[in-house]
């Protein structure tokens, strides 16, 4: 059995402009809130999205999508 808070983080991933569209300034974006109802460690899914967000930005830069790597990266940083 896979860790679960590695798979919800790429559903996190999923959905970052999304979030980042309803994120008011100044606030974590509102996934920060997802472990608690979904019964999974939120430091634990924290840390999974913060590090599948930096490896696939990077990927992205690498790739030459500079708009989704911003967006990725921006979005490690709210994490």
């Amino acid at each position: 059995m896979g860790e679960r808070a590695y798979d919800l983080a790429r559903l996190v991933l999923d959905r970052c402009e999304d979030l980042a569209r309803a994120r008011p300034r100044g606030r974590a974006p509102p996934g920060r809130q997802a472990g608690g109802f979904l019964d999974v460690d939120r430091d634990r899914l924290r840390g999974w999205s913060l590090c599948r967000a930096v490896e696939t930005g990077l990927r992205h830069a690498a790739a030459g999508d500079h708009r989704r790597a911003e967006l990725l990266l921006e979005f490690a940083g709210w994490l």
